[in-house]
């Protein structure tokens, strides 16, 4: 173009930041500042939420401070989306802050808050906004439901509220019941509300699937996913692993490989979230040959897939052979978080390795791990096995100067 001007930025940056291209927009932010151009609220409400995963967090921080020294922040539509920024990050203070200084009580702000509290766990909090925003004769709407549906309100109350207030007509509120009913097992109403949609959904359907195969209906989920087929409805990845995670009963390996199947004739089995939930079947169902050979077939192989083929390893009483990933993990340049740690932890305990125990307990310890409970219980679990009565007393403490010495976790050769 040989003309741009605050709008065409503007729509660039909004274009990126919305299909998860996060660096790309705030890239293009800094480079429209160095082209003299001056963001403006629409810049900021198009970039600031490209800063809501946690390694963009100081980025997002600067932004904010801009948005401060310019009186940008003054708009309610950037508090909005800084306050969910913060609440993506875990910084609900921040979002409370925003919050409260807003002059303007907008269902948006309000939907906002709700969902920070939703995503953080703060349940209680959430309902708690939910009954002061109708105190102020705030009108809920879709997405308000949906931000309480999140923050795990009783489906059957919301269903409630939403046919007496005609929201129940959104289509997207009555997909988010039916997930919701499909999750607390609840099938039954889950099909009936189903039914009562205007088109026929994959998500609901799926939600519906899972929910047959965690209670071991096999044969019902079987029939679901048949009327999917006939439907012409394409599965994706995220429908095929909640499916896979379902089938833990052995006496349903039978409809897992025909799953798996399904997944590589469809090209499934390529998407990452598959593969590590063929995975975690497989593990399930001890079948170490399947997990090597899936695990080998992977062109990419992030943290997630090394801590499924590490667990399954140990899962299925073969440590040695996790260890040995463990060492192969390592020399890929990828740093083991609290599932590795408690997945080694497990395969120390089965082999008796008090050493490699110790050094672990020195990762914990130097990277704060030791807040997770399972870390903690593997590593008391591995003293109790080695025999070492009294480090497993201090493995709960912060700072067991008996166990952890001057020893390096790097300096371990299996």
């Amino acid at each position: 173009m040989p003309n741009r001007d605050i709008v065409t930025w503007n729509a660039l940056i909004c274009g990126y930041s919305k299909n998860g291209y996060d660096f790309d927009a705030l890239q293009l932010f800094v480079q429209m500042f160095r082209e003299g151009f001056i963001p403006d609220e629409t810049t900021l409400v198009s970039v600031v939420p490209s800063c809501g995963p946690r390694e963009l967090v100081f980025q997002g921080k600067s932004i904010h401070g801009y948005g401060i020294k310019t009186g940008l922040d003054l708009d309610v539509k950037v508090k909005n989306v800084l306050a969910s920024m913060y609440a993506k990050c875990s910084d609900l203070e921040a979002a409370e802050l925003l919050f409260q200084n807003m002059v303007e009580d907008s269902v948006v702000s309000w939907n906002t808050i709700i969902g920070a509290y939703g995503q953080n766990g703060f349940f209680d909090q959430a309902m708690l906004a939910l009954t002061k925003m109708r105190e102020k004769n705030v009108k809920v709407n879709s997405v308000t439901v949906l931000s309480i549906l999140s923050a795990n309100a009783d489906p059957e109350s919301t269903h409630c509220y939403v046919i007496k207030t005609g929201i129940i007509n959104d289509a997207s509120v009555t997909t988010s019941l039916v997930c919701v009913y499909a999750k607390n097992r609840d099938t039954e109403s889950a099909e009936l509300l189903y039914k009562s949609l205007p088109e026929e959904n994959l998500v609901s359907l799926t939600a519906i699937i899972s929910s047959y195969a965690e209670k071991g209906s096999m044969s019902l989920a079987v029939e679901r996913f048949t009327q999917m087929q006939q439907l012409d409805m394409k599965v994706d990845a995220v429908a095929m692993v909640s499916i896979l995670h379902a089938i833990t009963n052995r006496h349903h390996i039978d409809i897992g490989l025909c799953f798996h199947a399904y997944g590589f004739k469809s090209g499934l089995c390529n998407d990452c979230l598959v593969a590590n939930g063929l995975i975690s079947m497989y593990s399930k169902f001890i079948d170490t040959d399947a997990i090597f050979y899936l695990f080998s077939e992977m062109n990419k192989k992030p943290l997630i897939s090394w801590n499924s083929v590490i667990s399954g390893c140990v899962q299925a009483g073969r440590a040695s052979d996790a260890m040995e990933f463990y060492c192969q993990m390592q020399m890929s340049g990828l740093r083991p978080d609290t599932i590795t740690v408690a997945s080694l932890l497990s395969g120390c305990s089965q082999l008796g390795y008090m050493q490699f125990g110790r050094r672990l307990h020195c990762y914990v310890l130097r990277n704060n791990l030791e807040i997770e409970d399972y870390v903690v219980t593997a590593l008391i679990d591995v003293y109790t096995k080695c025999g070492s009565i009294k480090a497993r007393g201090n493995g709960v403490q912060k700072h067991p100067k008996p166990v952890c010495s001057n020893m390096e976790f790097n300096d371990l050769r299996l």
